[in-house]
């Protein structure tokens, strides 16, 4: 019975996820487990974590299945294969989180079992965001989505940061919770008003920040396209060329930079009279697009984005880095002696961020999910770009919740980074997102528009997460470790001396 408890708060936990982002049933959901854990060995301490994590995933990241039903696709008959099949994997980090924990908890030591909770944890987020390629979507930390003022401590401790932070309060809440009554309630006063203290006062720094620091708009204008074009079309080989005229047709206006969503169009397009008449007739000179587009070289292919000037030179390629694993890539390809997989050659990898220049204008491109890994946006050692510019398809996933948590790692980039954020996607959902996370303009899902503004100028100042990344969290955290191993290690050999 426990089982199916843990995995129902588990599935209830995604409740805090865009586009619901209701914080608080994750963070009570968190809190039932960490009680849970407090009294279960490291074995059932996996277990428990696991079937609670497998609640979270599948009904976090179901949407992922709806690739598969697009129209027209012969494998839809795989659908609960991929519904399952991602959150059965990415369960062990957690699971082992749990683990971590059950061997570092100590009785009467609630201090140190709910930093022990939150280091685990949170140290098992950046596991997941980093290793095997990494996949660091709805994170704990991502529980905050809609609370504006709370995520301006990003730009302090980033993402991995609010996600100790959000294990924190919910090991905390349950510590106080545990054993209270109508006649113990008044004892407990002091730990409840600390509690108050943990959450209005990044509060408060929040809405203080976000106050201090309203938008500043530069002079540069930008026109963001959402063609809004169905998936079982995109790829229609007699339809692509009215997908560009339509690109074309919506790109009409004198703004400075244009941006088009992820393969946009297939870049050989541009070397086609008709296609290159019809860019210089719609596309002014002083004018810079900035599209997805796939290209190929001598049988290699990559998913780029481009800037091209208004006489249909390309001036500027990004090959996308973060390539997506079964969707533009094979793992360990060549070793899996299927038909099938070994026809498929799948994508090659750039070589990861990078500054380019545009006209006067300085961006970092971000081809999709790329916009999801923190620390990972911009190239340390090149100029601070002035935007990051990510385009992406997401008509794979229909009307479900994976484009509004798609649109959240935006914002969450934003802050972190101390960088606007220029999105345009394909069904949506497109816009510019300031660097402290506020939407300056955000279209619906599967509307097809072309919206335009002037661009938000970054702040002259780095965020002092954007310095340093989360290499802090992760050295704090292993010290801890240590010291509760070291520690308990040293008093186990004094009870047998």
């Amino acid at each position: 019975m426990i089982y199916l408890a843990l995995f129902v708060a588990g599935s209830l936990s995604a409740l805090a996820l865009a586009p619901f982002n209701i914080t608080p049933v994750l963070i009570a959901a968190l809190a039932f487990l960490f009680l849970q854990l407090k009294t279960a060995s490291v074995g059932k301490s996996f277990v428990e974590t696991y079937v609670f994590s497998l609640g979270y995933f599948v009904f976090g990241l179901y949407w992922i299945g709806n690739a598969l039903l697009v129209e027209g696709n012969p494998y839809k008959w795989v659908w609960p294969l991929s519904v399952i099949g991602l959150p059965v994997l990415l369960s062990f980090f957690p699971a082992l989180g749990g683990a971590l924990f059950a061997f570092l908890k100590r009785d009467n030591a609630p201090w140190k079992n709910i930093i022990s909770f939150a280091v685990a944890f949170m140290l098992m987020d950046v596991a997941r965001g980093t290793l095997f390629t990494g996949f660091p979507w709805n994170l704990w930390g991502h529980a905050w989505s809609g609370i504006l003022p709370i995520l301006q401590t990003l730009s302090i401790w980033g993402v991995y940061g609010l996600s100790l932070y959000t294990l924190v309060i919910a090991a905390y809440i349950a510590t106080l919770a545990q054993g209270a009554t109508l006649h113990t309630w008044k004892t407990k006063i002091p730990g409840f008003s600390l509690l108050l203290v943990i959450l209005l006062v990044p509060y408060g720094w929040g809405a203080w920040r976000l106050a201090v620091n309203p938008t500043e708009l530069s002079d540069k204008t930008i026109r963001i396209v959402q063609p809004n074009i169905p998936q079982h079309e995109k790829w229609d080989s007699r339809l692509i060329p009215d997908h560009f005229l339509k690109l074309l047709t919506l790109s009409q206006g004198d703004e400075d930079y244009i941006v088009w969503p992820e393969s946009a169009f297939p870049a050989f397009f541009l070397d086609v009279t008709p296609a290159v008449n019809d860019w210089r007739k719609s596309i002014k000179p002083q004018q810079t697009v900035l599209s997805g587009t796939l290209r190929g070289e001598d049988d290699i292919y990559f998913n780029s984005l481009a800037a091209i000037n208004g006489n249909s030179e390309i001036i500027n390629l990004y090959n996308k880095s973060h390539l997506v694993p079964f969707g533009e890539y094979i793992p360990f390809q060549k070793y899996i002696p299927l038909a099938p997989i070994a026809r498929f050659s799948g994508f090659e990898t750039g070589n990861g961020a990078i500054t380019q220049k545009a006209g006067d204008l300085l961006y970092s491109s971000l081809v999709c999910y790329e916009i999801i890994f923190t620390g990972q946006v911009v190239n340390k050692k090149q100029a601070q770009p002035d935007v990051l510019i990510n385009v992406t398809n997401d008509a794979w996933y229909g009307v479900s919740p994976g484009p509004f948590q798609h649109w959240q790692q935006g914002v969450y980039r934003a802050i972190e980074e101390g960088i606007p954020v220029i999105r345009s996607a394909n069904t949506g959902i497109s816009g510019i997102i300031d660097s402290y996370g506020r939407p300056l303009l955000r279209t619906s899902l599967h509307t097809q528009e072309a919206v335009t503004s002037k661009l938000p100028k970054k702040p002259v100042k780095s965020t002092v997460y954007s310095r340093v990344y989360y290499l802090p969290l992760i050295v704090l955290g292993l010290i801890w470790i240590v010291g509760i191993a070291g520690w308990s290690a040293i008093l186990l050999r004094g009870s047998k001396a």
